[in-house]
C-alpha cells in the first residue's frame, strides 16, 4: 500500500510540473478606436510556449461567459501573453483567469471596469512599488520626483517607502 501511495504521488506532482500555469498577471485600460477605455488588457508570463493565450471571464465569479484569444511573444527568457477584454460594461465587477487547457489556468482574478463617459470618477488610491533588480538605485530620488508630479494633480498624501 504504501508504495502505491508513493507512485500515486510521484504521479500526481509529474502532472503539476507539466503544467506552465500562467505568473506575473497584470492588467490596463484597453482603449479603443473611438477612444474610450471600455476594454482591459490583461498580461501574464509563462516559462513555455503554450498552445493559445486564452482570457476568460464573467460578472459572476467561476462563471466565464466570454472568452477571447490574445498574442504570445518570446523574450528571451520568458513567454509574454496579452489578451484584450473589450466592449466591458461601465462601473461593473469582471472575473478573469487566463491560461489554456493543456499548460494550465492561473487563480481567479476581478477588477472593476472604468465608468460611463461623462460620470465623475470617484476617489481612488494605487500603489506603486520598485525593487532595486541589480546595481545601484536612487530611490530617495525616485521618489521625491514621484511625489512632486503626484502632488500637482492630487490633493491627498500619500506613503512611500524605501527598503
Amino acid at each position: 500500500m504504501k508504495l502505491f501511495a508513493t507512485a500515486l504521488a510521484a504521479a500526481a506532482l509529474a502532472c503539476v510540473s507539466a503544467l506552465d500555469l500562467p505568473t506575473q498577471l497584470h492588467i490596463a485600460y484597453a482603449g479603443n478606436n473611438a477612444g474610450r477605455s471600455d476594454g482591459m488588457s490583461v498580461m501574464w508570463h509563462t516559462d513555455n510556449a503554450t498552445s493559445t493565450s486564452t482570457a476568460k471571464y464573467g460578472t459572476q465569479s467561476g462563471v466565464y461567459s466570454s472568452t477571447v484569444s490574445g498574442e504570445e511573444r518570446y523574450y528571451g527568457f520568458t513567454y509574454d501573453h496579452v489578451a484584450v477584454l473589450p466592449n466591458l460594461q461601465p462601473s461593473t465587477t469582471y472575473y478573469y483567469i487566463v491560461g489554456d487547457d493543456a499548460a494550465g489556468w492561473s487563480d481567479e482574478f476581478s477588477f472593476e471596469s472604468g465608468g460611463a463617459l461623462g460620470t465623475s470618477a470617484a476617489p481612488w488610491k494605487f500603489m506603486l512599488y520598485g525593487g532595486k533588480s541589480q546595481g545601484s538605485c536612487r530611490c530617495s530620488a525616485l521618489v521625491s520626483g514621484f511625489s512632486h508630479q503626484l502632488g500637482r494633480f492630487f490633493s491627498s498624501s500619500f506613503l512611500f517607502s524605501q527598503m
